[in-house]
């Protein structure tokens, strides 16, 4: 899981949803702006994903994770809000994948 000072607030989530940039994947799209310096990152899941809370905290650990490598291995910085459209039917190894791709 990411620490708190990558994750953000509700805040900074209102001030910056208008003015990012869109990159489009298989289940997901997200809204960045890769000018930022450091790694903010925010997941939202709605529930016509799935039903049961446990599945959307499940695939939102597994997607903090994924930044959490990301961010160990210094590949990108940047603003991330990450919006899930569907439910990734992949194992996590391909999801990683999925994500190092758009970066």
């Amino acid at each position: 899981m990411l620490s708190k000072k990558n994750r953000i607030s509700r805040k900074e989530f209102t001030e910056a949803y208008a003015s990012l940039k869109n990159l489009r994947g298989s289940f997901f799209y997200i809204k960045t702006d890769l000018k930022y310096d450091g790694l903010k990152v925010s997941i939202v899941i709605s529930k016509k994903v799935s039903k049961t809370s446990v599945s959307r905290h499940k695939i939102k650990r597994q997607i903090y994770s994924v930044f959490e490598q990301i961010n160990k291995k210094n590949m990108v910085k940047g603003f991330f809000i990450v919006f899930v459209q569907k439910k990734p039917e992949v194992s996590f190894e391909t999801m990683c994948k999925e994500f190092s791709n758009l970066f």
